[in-house]
């Protein structure tokens, strides 16, 4: 049974817990040869059986979200290597299990692949549709060294095989891998070549394809699907988004949230990571129209809600941005992101009386928006203290009127003091909150593909 570590570190949780957490990683072990399906305990304490697929894709799932789940990097450090240690350690074990013999005095698979032996060995099972200990033999045709590896594969005793072509996505050149994969295999699915298309499949790591000559192809038939290719789970469109956002490519999230409304319009974090993405891009028509697309599926929902109001003060349609942004306090009076959101929107109008009174308010925690809150909890601690400067600057005024009719010009002075202490702190005030507000900005892309990914892709039925 493999176990996974327990929950990121978070504000206020102490050294001690991250040293914690270093030495319950240090002290795991991936020798054991484990069985399938495999038992892993999730982190709310479940116990879940996954096949081997799915289990290399939970890890693989976790090393993509490692520095977006951890604050800390040597915990983000420590859960990668935890997570790719488990991944071999799953691999060697199924094809410890499963995976095809050699002859003696041939090098054994584990030498030739490495750490895809098991990898290749759960795709040739599929493909063949065995339970396991494929029949087969592979001999090198190209040990390419660009990451690209060609060998023909042969059912023992058959005179007719396949060309396995194996690409590794774990070298520096991997987007380059990568996009040649990806070429290759649209290329094999758009035309007819000599050279036909019976299978492939791609993880995060590596990517194969196999293919059959056409004189061969019939027969292998019996070895295809009903559509003529074998074909296998690639990343989803979610998947590739938030991929995408992790590695700091937000124009190619967002195409992958565009792709995913139009494949699922009832997901609502593709309408959220997506507004997120348009407004972080600039791309005002982008976010006003999956704001308010994504409002009408979801209208109840408090974060559409928020950045319909937002796309909207972005589209300089300051009365109707002003609506969703107060039913939402009004429902949920901790929201800190739709206060700040508000506050913009009156300063931008010059309501300045409204943003006062708004920041007076007082504030409700809510930990998901804990940075927001606070610093809009600054800027109201900053506004009150202006605001008895203000008051001390008005009786310094005071006091230098009535000082004129008795002193005569040098009542002046003390005026100009007061007038100087007021706008002093207006100053102050102006400066402290561009200053809080401009840390706690609630656009920030990686924080909400954190929140989106905690939150359920629809959201919950009306009652």
């Amino acid at each position: 049974m493999l176990h996974c570590i327990g929950k990121p570190l978070c504000r206020g949780q102490t050294a001690l817990d991250k040293q914690s957490k270093l030495h319950r990683y240090s002290h795991k072990d991936y020798t054991e040869v484990v069985d399938f399906p495999v038992e892993i305990v999730g982190r709310d304490g479940v116990i879940r059986r996954y096949c081997f697929e799915d289990a290399v894709r939970l890890y693989q799932r976790r090393v993509t979200f490692a520095p977006i789940r951890y604050r800390d990097r040597d915990l983000v450090d420590a859960e990668i290597s935890h997570c790719r240690s488990r991944i071999d350690q799953l691999r060697r074990s199924f094809f410890y299990r499963f995976g095809w013999g050699t002859p003696e005095g041939e090098p054994e698979p584990e030498q030739v692949f490495g750490d895809l032996a098991g990898e290749i060995a759960a795709f040739i099972c599929r493909v063949l549709r065995v339970e396991g200990r494929p029949d087969v033999r592979l001999d090198p045709v190209e040990e390419g060294s660009d990451g690209v590896g060609t060998w023909y594969l042969s059912p023992r005793g058959s005179d007719q095989g396949m060309m396995l072509y194996v690409y590794r996505f774990d070298r520096q050149d991997r987007d380059t891998v990568r996009e040649r994969f990806f070429a290759v295999l649209k290329r094999y699915e758009a035309s007819d070549p000599e050279e036909q298309l019976l299978a492939f499949h791609h993880a995060a790591d590596c990517g194969f394809i196999l293919t059959a000559q056409e004189g061969h192809f019939d027969g292998l038939v019996s070895l295809q699907a009903d559509d003529g290719i074998i074909r296998d789970v690639a990343p989803s469109n979610w998947e590739r988004a938030v991929d995408f956002v992790r590695l700091g490519r937000y124009q190619d999230a967002l195409r992958a949230v565009h792709e995913v409304v139009e494949a699922q319009p009832m997901d609502r974090r593709a309408y959220i990571l997506g507004a997120v993405l348009a407004d972080h891009l600039d791309r005002e028509a982008e976010l006003l129209a999956l704001a308010q697309v994504g409002s009408m599926y979801f209208p109840s929902d408090p974060d559409l809600q928020l950045w319909l109001g937002v796309a909207l003060s972005r589209a300089g349609q300051w009365s109707q941005a002003a609506a969703p942004l107060r039913a939402l306090l009004a429902s949920r009076p901790g929201a800190a992101n739709a206060r700040l959101a508000l506050l913009d929107i009156y300063l931008r109008r010059g309501q300045v009386i409204d943003g006062l009174k708004l920041l007076l308010q007082p504030m409700v925690d809510d930990s998901d928006e804990a940075q927001t809150a606070h610093a809009l909890r600054m800027v109201a601690r900053a506004t009150r203290l202006t605001a008895i400067v203000l008051l001390c600057g008005l009786i310094v005024q005071a006091v230098g009127v009535a000082l004129v009719w008795i002193v005569g010009l040098a009542g002046l002075i003390v005026n100009g003091l007061g007038v100087l202490l007021m706008i002093l702190a207006l100053l102050g005030l102006f400066v402290e909150a561009a200053r809080q507000l401009e840390a706690a900005s609630f656009g920030e892309v990686a924080w909400w593909s954190r929140r989106v990914n905690k939150s359920p892709r629809l959201s919950p039925p009306l009652v």
